[in-house]
């Protein structure tokens, strides 16, 4: 699961399309722009966010850390809902 763990910074229309899709663990929006964080990616993520309407800019492998902490606060969310 750790190895397929990217991000994409995407470009979105005005609404919130990325938490939609099983496979998208976190996203963060600012302005149009939206930073989406995967588990365990698959090409079909892209093309799912794709025809919704998002511009895909770019695929990041995440770091080791980036990893951790994205985990971390992942388990944090759960624990407040």
């Amino acid at each position: 699961m750790i190895s397929g763990s990217k991000s994409a910074v995407v470009t979105v229309a005005n609404q919130p399309l990325c938490c939609e899709l099983p496979a998208i663990a976190s996203s963060q929006h600012n302005g149009r722009l939206a930073t989406v964080t995967t588990a365990d990616f698959d090409p079909e993520i892209t093309e799912r966010l794709t025809r919704r309407g998002a511009v895909i800019q770019s695929i990041d492998n995440m770091t080791l850390e980036e990893i951790f902490v994205s985990e971390v606060m992942s388990s944090r969310e759960g624990e407040a809902a």
